[in-house]
């Protein structure tokens, strides 16, 4: 067991997803020291939750090969 490590977590739980029940986002310490609210820490990891939820949810699209004879 370690002892002395704290970490600030924020948690979503609201996704709507079939697959994924939530998502933990760890805090980086200069947020935790700078005052930044627990409401702008959950809108920041909604954001980059649905950021990246698009990003690899595309289907990648096939590039036609033409071949010149």
């Amino acid at each position: 067991m370690i002892k002395g490590i704290y970490k600030n977590i924020v948690v979503v739980k609201d996704i709507d997803s079939p697959i994924i029940e939530e998502a933990i986002f760890i805090v980086k310490p200069q947020a935790s020291k700078s005052g930044v609210s627990k409401t702008d820490m959950l809108v920041e990891a909604k954001r980059v939750l649905e950021q990246k939820v698009r990003r690899y949810s595309e289907i990648p699209t096939q590039k036609k090969k033409w071949k010149i004879f």
